[in-house]
Order: structure tokens, then C-alpha cells, then sequence
């Protein structure tokens, strides 16, 4: 890793926990909200990586954040020639990215999904959500982002510095 990457991970890991103190939470109680892994219905995504780290990192306003999740599917319980998408984003934003769409046959067991989030323009904790849709695209999947969303739902965290 070249110098200016490690001094960046230095002021991310510095002015993360002046964040943390500045906004009255400590990097426990944060972690400590976040599961490893949520499920709803017939599927779990676990293991969700931000930037290479955990699921719960700092980032810069609009900064691109790299992203892998584990995906597992109850394959039996699901229609084999329904669409089904799974759609991203943040808790009370709009919706960041389908993830998936296939049919219920072509969903595997377990799968290894990378993508891209864009951080939010305003700084402040957001809970990174996903949702399991059954619709005929990822446009109508993503209108349908907001509603019935639940902390059950919530895969990470992303904390957006000034």
C-alpha cells in the first residue's frame, strides 16, 4: 500500500472516533446495533464488507464505497419462474442499487454479490438497508424502496464526515 493510502486509513480511523465523541456514541454501542447478518423471509445476507473492512466504516461525503455480501436464498420457498431482485440503500434515502435480479430457479444457495454505494452529500449516521422484491424489473423493485422497511433489514452502517 502506498504511503498516501495508509495516511488516509490513519485520518478515516482518527476522525472517526472524533465523530463518534462529537455525536455522543461510542464505537461500541455502534457496533453493537449492527448485526453481521439479517434475514427476511426466504433470504440472509451476512458478512457485508465496506471498503474491504467491516460493515460499518467512515466515509467522506459522495465518496464511492466498494461493497461484497454474502447472499443465502430458501431456494424452496421461492417461486421458480417469479423475478426476484434484492435492493440496497439507506434507511429514509433513496434506494442505491439492485443487487440481484433472476428468476427463483436461478438463484443459488449461497452467493457472493459485489457492488458500488455512493455515501450520502450530508454528513450524519445511515443505516444500509436491503429489501427482497418480486417484480418484473429492478426500476419497479427500487420504486418500491421506503416502504415497510425495518431495522430487521439493516446490514450496515455508514458514517458520512464533514
Amino acid at each position: 500500500m502506498n504511503k498516501e493510502g495508509g495516511m488516509k486509513k490513519y485520518l478515516h480511523r482518527t476522525v472517526f472516533g472524533s465523530f463518534l465523541i462529537l455525536a455522543g456514541l461510542s464505537a461500541e454501542k455502534i457496533d453493537s446495533d449492527i448485526p453481521t447478518t439479517a434475514q427476511l423471509g426466504s433470504l440472509a445476507l451476512a458478512n457485508l464488507k465496506l471498503n474491504r473492512q467491516g460493515n460499518v466504516i467512515a466515509v467522506y461525503p459522495e465518496e464511492k464505497v466498494r461493497a461484497l455480501v454474502n447472499i443465502a436464498c430458501d431456494v424452496a420457498g421461492m417461486n421458480p419462474h417469479a423475478l426476484y431482485q434484492v435492493v440496497i440503500g439507506y434507511e429514509n434515502e433513496e434506494p442505491q442499487t439492485c443487487i440481484v435480479n433472476e428468476f427463483g430457479f436461478r438463484y443459488e444457495d449461497s452467493m457472493i454479490i459485489p457492488f458500488f454505494l455512493k455515501a450520502p452529500k450530508s454528513p450524519g449516521v445511515y443505516n444500509i438497508q436491503f429489501r427482497l422484491e418480486q417484480t418484473s424489473s429492478p426500476v419497479l423493485a427500487m420504486k418500491n424502496w421506503g416502504s415497510e422497511l425495518s431495522s430487521q433489514m439493516t446490514i450496515g452502517k455508514l458514517i458520512v464526515l464533514e
